[in-house]
């Protein structure tokens, strides 16, 4: 549909505009206490988990689509599935 410099170039564009509407209110400083105030080991076991699961839903999404004897790559499944988040 595009070329691959204007897909990058509107994914950078979007990408910049929604951490500007994020983090314009944010107070780093804040973030940085809290973060360092953190249980490091509470962090870890909470992103491994997100990672998990999002893994175990590139690999459902792999089963559902693919065809029989046919394999769909996982890393294609898990940008779809990422974008999709995204937007939601």
């Amino acid at each position: 549909m595009f070329s691959k410099p204007i897909r990058l170039g509107l994914g950078l564009s979007l990408s910049g505009l929604t951490l500007f509407l994020v983090l314009h209110n944010v107070s780093l400083q804040e973030v940085g206490t809290a973060l360092a105030r953190a249980d490091t080991r509470y962090v870890i076991l909470a992103l491994s988990s997100v990672a998990a699961n999002t893994f175990a839903k590139g690999f459902r999404w792999r089963a559902l689509l693919g065809k029989p004897g046919e394999r769909i790559a996982i890393s294609r499944l898990l940008v779809a599935l990422l974008v999709g988040q995204m937007f939601n």
